[in-house]
């Protein structure tokens, strides 16, 4: 009994004991026999060629003829091999049925001719100042053995092509991917086939710098021969700078001038290799090659890559569906990423498929000033303008919500609004199911505006991050915007009329918080009989916003995208929002808030805010590379006389007269109150609300969200139990305006989140119209 209780029977215990020693002995047996003898994919039970074959033409988009298909991934290893059985068969070459198909080489010859063609053509269009030594280099490197096979590797044809051995090498992968683009030709048009060449190939230059792939052996001989070709004087080099001359950690910065012009500066430890560099730096600069441009850069006219583009939605869908075909601008991801659409679900999915996108999508940007949209350059040289915001003063263009006949409970002073409106404006179409809608918050000084259209057709402030093809696709979603309460364009706020007293409230409005902007546009959602959100997004206050209504209303909100936000903000955002409103406040023609019905304005108050303001959205390294040292002015004395100067002179005038400086005060200060653990017992309890997939997004250079402050949110977050949290740190230059100007990296982001699930939307309101 005792052995027993201490051993347990041979239905317990012992059972395990003995299932350990033979699984042991079972692994010990498999080691020995070696690694399983590698087969041909036609040797499984559930292969059907034809089906792959008719998968490969779907997947790709692409029409085409299943036998031409056939031909294109048959080697000619295959038919010797189906030769030399016919013939060990006994049957001699008379008595042997011709066989239905042949090998690949014709196709593949067609198809690397089109291939480096369009490849040639497309280079000389981008890079019109590159040699074609140059040319030659990059095309060599696009469709030589190693690249292309790789390509076709992860595009699936690995397991399609017909050949002797099970596993094809490169040069039969090669041959295979060549030849289903002289296939493609053959079966629909040439264009379509540089349409392939362009989706597949010509992107492998992401990630790529043109200057390692052409290797220049001489650059100060090539560079004297460019400027000679130019009719400008030879290059001369001067020594710019010198350090520890005398010490084994020598440095010299060397520059390269001609006729006094500068080319080009670069350092090194010797003199002879700074001057190498600097002419090589000289060289990139001469040929638009520098490390500021992206491999695939500005185009007006060049349609192709317009496609591209529209094409990428498809490969979203099919990276989701069939996980082990990735399309060619999926090879530089770190392995990591790829592993995570393979061994994991719809959860995983959400931030493998955005760093996809943000991996293709980062050179590029969709822009509808054309008929046509088109690629643009994502990061030009920055003007002594610069990028700006598109603010207008919004008076008309909008709908009204007006919330009436039931008190509108505030969170602060015990106080409410009977009645208020909301200005909103919407893009899109909602589907029958009312599941596809989106609510963006918008920012403190942001109007509901974020769009162009009929009604108001000047330039809303997120114009190319709203609309078709864009960011926040309009071809799949229902995008509304609203003007916050105690805004200053539509909706509610100090300078509304109080219906009590027929006067403009002042500041007699009562104090708002970020969770009465959150909860007056629920109602507004209500009213438009949407019960649940496809996503809330939000940037900066509409970042708090949109983080908020996931936590206030968890069964109503599908996703979350906060950018640049907090879960509080520091102390030194306050700080610099309090200055502000001092300023405005201290203005002698502000009147406690009731200057309304005067002729005096705080409008220096209202400019020393919006210019204190602007050094807050904006970073140290823009400034620097906008503006520097440079002056305007030759005269010296206290008035402005540097460029940055005068710029944030110009900004606070401008803004000065758009916006309402008491709904400033009002809604910055709200901005100041927000907690989003306000009213839980710790933080974790308040975020472990929020379960619903959500997208944090920050800027390394903003100082007034800094990017710890979006660490935090999504660490509380996944702590807390979430296990769909998404985080993008962006390396942008904008500071805290990155989710206004950085287009590229921000849309990368949204588009690939709100997409996700976009597919499966659709094909339920298909369900149902059926």
């Amino acid at each position: 009994m005792v052995r027993l209780l201490r051993y347990g029977t041979v239905f317990g215990p012992l059972k395990e004991r003995w299932r350990y020693l033979y699984k042991e002995d079972l692994y010990r047996r498999r080691i020995e026999a070696g690694p399983e003898p590698e087969r041909f994919r036609s040797a499984l039970i559930n292969w059907n060629y034809d089906a792959e074959l008719h998968a490969c033409t779907h997947r790709f988009g692409e029409k085409m003829n299943i036998e031409v298909l056939r031909c294109a991934m048959t080697d000619v290893s295959f038919l010797n091999q189906i030769t030399k059985q016919r013939t060990e068969a006994g049957l001699t070459a008379t008595d042997q049925t011709a066989l239905s198909f042949t090998h690949n080489s014709e196709l593949a010859k067609k198809g690397e001719q089109i291939a480096e063609e369009f490849i040639q053509k497309a280079l000389r269009y981008w890079y019109p100042k590159l040699p074609q030594d140059g040319i030659d280099a990059v095309t060599q490197f696009l469709i030589s053995e190693s690249t292309v096979s790789f390509i076709s590797s992860k595009l699936g044809f690995k397991t399609l092509i017909r050949c002797d051995v099970p596993s094809p090498p490169p040069a039969m992968l090669k041959s295979a991917l060549f030849a289903f683009i002289g296939a493609i030709e053959e079966n629909n048009n040439r264009s379509r086939a540089e349409l392939f060449v362009a989706d597949f190939i010509l992107t492998h230059l992401i990630g790529k710098d043109i200057n390692e792939i052409w290797q220049i052996k001489n650059p100060m001989g090539l560079l004297t021969k460019v400027l000679e070709d130019d009719g400008r004087q030879a290059p001369e080099s001067r020594l710019i700078w010198a350090t520890g001359v005398s010490s084994v950690l020598s440095t010299y910065i060397v520059g390269v001038y001609s006729n006094k012009e500068f080319l080009g500066k670069s350092a090194g430890t010797t003199i002879s290799q700074a001057e190498e560099m600097a002419a090589r730096d000289a060289l990139r600069r001469l040929f638009g090659t520098d490390e500021q441009r992206a491999p695939i850069p500005k185009t007006d006219d060049f349609d192709i890559l317009y496609l591209i583009v529209i094409k990428l939605k498809n490969y979203f869908c099919f990276v989701i569906k069939i996980s082990f075909h990735l399309p060619s601008h999926l090879t530089n991801l770190p392995l990591y990423t790829v592993l995570l659409i393979h061994v994991r679900t719809q959860q995983a999915c959400d931030e493998a498929v955005i760093r996809i996108t943000m991996h293709f999508w980062t050179k590029f940007l969709l822009s509808t000033n054309l008929k046509v949209s088109r690629v643009v350059l994502s990061r030009s040289k920055h003007s002594v303008e610069g990028p700006e915001p598109a603010y207008h003063h919004i008076v008309s263009g909008y709908q009204v919500f007006e919330h009436q006949n039931e008190p509108f409970r505030l969170k602060y002073n015990h106080k409410s609004l009977n009645e208020f409106q909301l200005a909103y404006e919407t893009w899109g179409k909602l589907n029958a199911k009312k599941n596809n809608a989106i609510l963006i918050f918008t920012g403190l000084s942001a109007s509901s505006h974020a769009k162009s259209h009929e009604q108001n057709t000047k330039p809303g402030w997120w114009e190319q991050f709203i609309g078709p093809n864009l960011a926040i696709d309009t071809n799949h979603f229902f995008v509304i915007c609203c003007n916050h309460l105690g805004g200053c364009y539509g909706s509610t706020g100090p300078s509304s009329i109080d219906p009590k007293t027929n006067k403009a409230y002042g500041t007699s409005f009562p104090m708002l918080s970020v969770e009465d902007t959150v909860r007056a546009q629920f109602l507004l959602l209500k009213y438009l009989g949407i019960e649940k959100l496809h996503a809330s997004i939000g940037s900066s206050l509409g970042g708090m916003c949109s983080i908020l209504s996931g936590l206030l209303y968890p069964k109503n909100v599908g996703r979350v995208a906060t950018i640049s936000s907090c879960i509080a903000p520091y102390p030194t955002a306050i700080a610099l929002r309090y200055l502000q409103r001092k300023m405005i406040m201290t203005d002698p023609n502000w009147h406690n808030g009731h200057y309304y019905d005067k002729d005096a304005y705080p409008l220096d108050g209202m400019r020393i805010a919006r210019e204190i303001a602007t050094l807050t959205y904006r970073s140290g390294p823009e400034w620097l590379e906008r503006f520097g040292l440079r002056r305007f002015s030759d005269q010296i004395h206290l008035a402005p006389t540097f460029e940055i100067e005068s710029y944030l002179q110009y900004q606070g005038l401008t803004f000065a007269k758009k916006y309402d400086p008491n709904s400033l005060l009002y809604i910055s200060k709200a901005m100041d109150l927000f907690n989003l653990t306000e009213g839980y017992e710790s933080q974790n309890d308040a975020l472990s609300q929020i379960q619903c997939p959500v997208l944090v997004l920050g800027s390394q250079t903003d100082i007034l969200f800094p990017i710890w402050q979006q660490k935090q949110l999504a660490e509380g977050l996944i702590n807390a139990g979430n296990a769909h949290v998404t985080f993008f740190e962006l390396n942008s230059i904008f500071g805290h305006d990155t989710f206004l100007l950085d287009i590229n990296g921000v849309s990368t982001a949204l588009k690939g989140f709100l997409e996700i699930s976009a597919l499966s939307i659709e094909e339920e309101n298909e369900e149902i119209q059926s």
